[in-house]
């Protein structure tokens, strides 16, 4: 006699007033039904049939209520013990638990008294650093580093980090002599006020003239000077149109005044000397500012920083003015006996030119360099005086052996903590040793590990907690995936119906239900829960029900499994929104089956569609069409990603040589595949999903009649 041998005038959901199935449940009894057909609520009316006349002490049940009703404590303070007795107890637990606390609390003292030294440490270094801000600050803007935990680590870093900063972009600044009160516009004002210029030029066409008229002997005809003729050609513009002069009231005749001055200009030798006359001119205001920029030298070097390229410029510019006042003389002495020849080098003049240029040049150079760099300097001074204050920090003794000393009392202070850890997680084990609640946690821990489960159970008082396996960090339920939630709730579930030989269920159990064991796990750990929910359904000590809306679970669990082992398949079926439970009497294979229900769907015609029909449609759709793809294409997954691939797959072409309406039917195939395939929503039509099924069947049957007429059987 089972338990539960039909649901009586049972009412939830889908179900109303249902009594069934006719051909009464079994010892063990697995169900099939696609999401919204009723499948959970099958569950709790099972569970409500029974308790209608049994305990509820020999009932268990799993199902999406689970985590939150059964494993959780109410007050969310972790996850309920259980009692388990699966091993014997250590006699010399309290004394090895005392060993370590003795250790421990050995490492505190410890502890304690290097934290006390470092404290002195921080103390002096922090005097320090006061002492070196306040000395080194003066007038810059400039902050105090945020001094907290780890003084020696981060904040003695922070000022060299600035020093070595203000070295790369002034590294030939003195910084163990700067400080805020560093008064860099002074000597901006020095610089700025040196009197430095570039000498006139003299133009190529002079220096041909020099060399030609120096050369040349001219008539002794007697010819003002050039300033006199220039004299009396501003004169002679003062007379026009008068016949007597405005000076001495004598008798004028400018039309000979006149004359005479053409005269004289027109004389080359007049012409010639008005050429020597500039180039002398030129030559004296050169010399004159080579030598005021020489007569200052010392001035120039200081004002320049002793800058080795300023002295050599400046003595390159006292050694030019001989050659350029040799030249001045000779120009003067021919301008005085333009009959007599004179002699000069003229190439050598010009190249002494160039030269005293290219000097003066330089020593501009250096200046706006130096105005530049000081200018800088005063817009920068917050990044000097940090480096002043970093270098002084950076080369204090005190603060290196400081913090030298404080590196080293952490570094104690992590190992000894290390190994405290180390050691209250080996008392902590011992205690939860002496605990009616470890065996179990334990067990269960052992499992986790086998299966590669990244978490752990540990006592908490009455209760588990979860515990990173490697980290040994606290976890809450929601810090794990969606899947291993579900696996924690299967294998607790599971091991909590052990005996205490670890290997049979307990025997006051009447019935098991199970809803929906491997949502959301992979493979591998769906493996092993399907083989755990196998054993529930081969015990024959208990009435067993499984029920699940994978086809693929649903094959598992029943391969090998006969109704004369007293093992019954069921599929939940829904018309016109009730439910309804019916015997299956063969199982097929997920993918033809699968395969089947879209055909089927696809010959329908629009007035036999219903909403209940489509609604797994797309999620069946999408599964066919990645297993056919897989296996005769390998193209793991049916997205947008493998579009084209898919193209291929069932065109035998890329995308790129398919119709346009084809195309589009391919885009709304996937479309209705992966955006419907959790559930079709209101928005999009029963049509579209309709006319998919039609294009995949039609697509499969064109390229594989074969294997279309083999799957839809």
């Amino acid at each position: 006699m089972t338990p539960v041998e039909k649901v009586t005038d049972f009412t939830l959901k889908s179900f109303t007033g249902y009594t069934g199935p006719s051909c009464l449940f079994g010892r063990s009894n697995i169900f099939f039904a696609p999401n919204g057909n009723g499948k959970s609520s099958l569950a709790l009316g099972l569970r409500t049939e029974y308790l209608k006349t049994h305990d509820e002490a020999n009932l268990r049940i799993y199902n999406k209520h689970f985590v939150s009703e059964q494993l959780l404590l109410q007050d969310g303070g972790g996850i309920k013990g259980v009692k388990a007795d699966f091993g014997k107890v250590d006699v010399d637990l309290e004394k090895r638990i005392q060993e370590q606390s003795d250790l421990n609390d050995k490492a505190q003292a410890e502890i304690d008294t290097l934290t006390e030294e470092n404290e002195k440490l921080i103390a002096a270094t922090t005097t320090t650093l006061d002492d070196i801000f306040k000395r080194r600050k003066g007038k810059a803007s400039i902050a105090k580093k945020p001094i907290k935990e780890g003084i020696h680590e981060k904040v003695v870093q922070l000022w060299t980090d600035d020093y070595t900063n203000a070295v790369k972009q002034f590294p030939d600044e003195k910084y163990d002599e700067i400080d805020g009160e560093k008064d860099f516009k002074s000597t901006l004002d020095l610089i700025n006020s040196l009197s430095l210029s570039r000498s006139p030029e003299i133009a190529e066409a002079d220096f041909e003239e020099l060399g030609r008229i120096t050369a040349k002997t001219y008539s002794t005809i007697e010819i003002p000077s050039a300033d006199i003729v220039s004299w009396l050609e501003t004169g002679l513009e003062l007379h026009s149109g008068k016949d007597h002069c405005e000076y001495c009231k004598s008798p004028l005749d400018t039309k000979e005044v006149a004359q005479r001055i053409q005269a004289y200009l027109d004389d080359e030798r007049s012409v010639d000397r008005k050429i020597l006359e500039k180039i002398q001119n030129s030559l004296r205001l050169i010399y004159k500012n080579i030598n005021g920029i020489t007569d200052a030298s010392e001035t120039v070097t200081v004002t320049l920083e002793q800058d080795e390229s300023v002295k050599q410029s400046l003595a390159a510019l006292a050694t030019s003015k001989q050659a350029i006042e040799d030249a001045g003389k000779v120009i003067a002495d021919k301008i005085e006996a333009m009959s007599e020849k004179a002699s000069i080098d003229v190439d050598s003049l010009k190249n002494t030119l160039d030269t005293a240029q290219e000097h003066i040049q330089a020593l501009l150079d250096v200046r706006e360099k130096l105005k530049s760099l000081y200018e800088d300097k005063i817009n920068r001074l917050e990044i000097l005086v940090k480096g002043a204050i970093g270098f002084e920090v950076k080369n204090s003794q005190l603060v290196s052996d400081n913090t030298a000393a404080y590196t080293e009392n952490n570094k104690k202070i992590a190992e000894l903590k290390k190994d405290i850890r180390t050691r209250t997680e080996a008392i902590r084990k011992l205690r939860d040793s002496k605990s009616d609640l470890s065996d179990f946690a334990e067990y269960l821990n052992q499992i986790f590990e086998e299966i590669g489960i990244g978490f752990k159970l540990v006592l908490s008082g009455k209760a588990y907690a979860l515990q990173h396996s490697i980290l040994n960090v606290d976890l809450n339920i929601d810090d794990i995936s969606e899947g291993e939630r579900n696996l924690l709730a299967l294998v607790y579930f599971y091991y909590e119906m052990l005996g205490s030989d670890k290997k049979n269920l307990k025997d006051n159990l009447e019935i098991v239900i199970i809803d929906d064991p491997a949502t959301s796990m992979d493979d591998e750990n769906r493996f092993f829960i399907l083989e755990l929910v196998k054993s529930i359904i081969d015990n024959r000590n208990f009435q067993s029900f499984v029920l699940t809306h994978s086809w693929r679970d649903y094959c598992d669990l029943c391969y090998g499994k006969y109704e004369e082992a007293n093992v019954k398949k069921f599929e939940i079926t829904k018309v016109s929104g009730q439910s309804d439970i019916e015997l299956s009497r063969s199982v097929t294979m997920p993918y033809r089956k699968l395969y089947k229900e879209i055909y089927e769907f696809s010959q329908k015609t629009a007035d036999q569609l219903t909403p209940d029909e489509a609604l797994h449609m797309p999620n069946t759709m999408r599964r066919v069409l990645e297993e056919y793809i897989r296996f005769n294409f390998g193209i793991a997954l049916a997205t947008q990603s493998s579009y084209n691939e898919i193209a291929v797959a069932l065109f035998e072409t890329e995308v790129i040589n398919i119709s346009v309406n084809n195309e589009a039917k391919l885009k709304k195939l996937l479309s209705v595949c992966n955006v419907l395939s959790h559930g079709t929503t209101p928005t999009r039509s029963i049509a579209e999903i309709h006319t998919s099924s039609r294009f995949l069947m039609n697509r499969i049957k064109d390229i594989n009649t074969y294997h279309h007429n083999e799957m839809k059987q």
